[in-house]
């Protein structure tokens, strides 16, 4: 795995501007990361410019989609993914995005993976959270690419089965 498809595996989002990587969100970067992205820089900028991460920011990797997609999907991993899909083209991400996230959350299913992402609340709505205090935040502003990370929250509440699905 390259250092570029890690850092969006850990829930990092990489962007240029101009000779600058910003790397977003901030509260993932542990000390290491942040050493090994000043060290990496050149080659992540290069990476980001092409277009790699930029583009598709929530792209499984390779390894990733070979867990998602083994043995295939049954009906009812379709039905959750197809809904998903709807979801985040209803939050306002582009179609490739909104395929993506939905493929993530189906990796995540298949891991057993407890986290959750904002945009799956009940509390989330048109880019704010309206239980933001329960959920430790200091603003209702909650970003596309916050709402799209996988978390624990201590405010989340999934949304109605028939509003998900």
């Amino acid at each position: 795995m390259t250092l570029l498809a890690a850092l969006i595996d850990a829930g990092l989002t990489l962007r240029a501007d101009d000779n600058r990587l910003i790397v977003t969100p901030a509260a993932l970067l542990t000390e290491d990361l942040r050493s090994l992205i000043r060290q990496h820089k050149t080659e992540l900028l290069d990476s980001v410019a092409r277009g790699l991460a930029a583009d598709r920011p929530y792209r499984l990797t390779p390894v990733q989609g070979d867990r998602c997609h083994a043995g295939g999907w049954d009906d009812a991993e379709m039905a959750t993914f197809t809904a998903r899909q709807a979801l985040m083209l209803g939050a306002g991400h582009g179609s490739t995005d909104a395929e993506d996230l939905a493929e993530r959350l189906t990796l995540r299913d298949r891991d057993a993976d407890d986290r959750r992402a904002c945009i799956e609340c009940r509390h989330y709505h048109r880019a704010r959270c309206g239980n933001r205090e329960a959920a430790g935040l200091h603003s209702q502003e909650v970003g596309r690419g916050l709402a799209a990370l996988l978390q624990r929250c201590p405010g989340f509440v999934l949304k109605e089965q028939e509003k998900y699905k």
